[in-house]
Formats: C-alpha cells, sequence, structure tokens
C-alpha cells in the first residue's frame, strides 16, 4: 500500500492523530496508514486512568468513552509517607479503564473512519522516497 502519511505506533497517540488529520480533511482516510507491532486488545502494564480532559478529546473525536467499560473514581488520596489527604471530585474527574480493551476501541474507531490500520507489522527502518515531492 502506497500512503501519504505513516502513523507508526496505535496506540492513543497514534490512533488519535489519524483520528485527528481525518476529521480535519476526510480525503485522508484512504491516504493514511498507521502501523502497530502487536495485535489488538494487547496487554499493556500502563494504568489505563483517563482525567476528565480525555473525554473532551475524545468527544471532539466523535468518541463517548461512557460506552465502553470503566470504574469512575469518586475518592482519591494522596500519600506521602505517614501523612496524606483523601479528596472526592466534583464531579467525578478520573476513570480507570482496562488499556488493552481501550486501545483495541481506538483501533476499531481507527479502522471505522476508512483508515488502514496493519497489526503486527515491526518498522525497522525509514527513507524517504527521492522522487517525492516533500
Amino acid at each position: 500500500m502506497q500512503a501519504e502519511i505513516v502513523i507508526v505506533g496505535a496506540g492513543p497517540a497514534g490512533c488519535a492523530t489519524a483520528l485527528s488529520l481525518c476529521q480535519l480533511d476526510p480525503a485522508l482516510a484512504g491516504r493514511t496508514l498507521v502501523l502497530e507491532r502487536a495485535r489488538h486488545p494487547r496487554p499493556k502494564l500502563c494504568a489505563g486512568g483517563c482525567v476528565a480532559d480525555v473525554d473532551n478529546c475524545l468527544r471532539r473525536l466523535g468518541l463517548d468513552l461512557s460506552n465502553q467499560p470503566h470504574v469512575p473514581v469518586s475518592t482519591m488520596q494522596f500519600l506521602y509517607g505517614d501523612r496524606g489527604f483523601a479528596f472526592q471530585p466534583d464531579p467525578v474527574s478520573l476513570r480507570v479503564v482496562r488499556r488493552a480493551q481501550f486501545d483495541a476501541w481506538l483501533a476499531d474507531a481507527v479502522r471505522g473512519r476508512g483508515i488502514a490500520l496493519r497489526e503486527q507489522t515491526r518498522v525497522e527502518g525509514i527513507s524517504r522516497d527521492p522522487g517525492s515531492a516533500h
């Protein structure tokens, strides 16, 4: 496949970039390729905490996180040695998602917008076509 835009990595940043570009210009969907070395859902060691701004960003991309499995965090506790404090944000400003499912949901949204996503594809090098205009 020839692609004008190649995004390496189909995590939240890569998927959001692809979705944002296609939102700016829907014609880019057919000229964009997202490459992912693993296969979704893929295991992730990092946590799945999503602050309130994540909802806003996803909404601007036409996605609704509230439809995905999550746990709202209603109380936060900060500990410093033997001291600490707890507070309850109003409204709830943090959700915890299962990262593997969250990332797979975003990858499905990319495919749903007509953007090519190739999984199990390792990038081993990048070179520029000397005949390209950019």
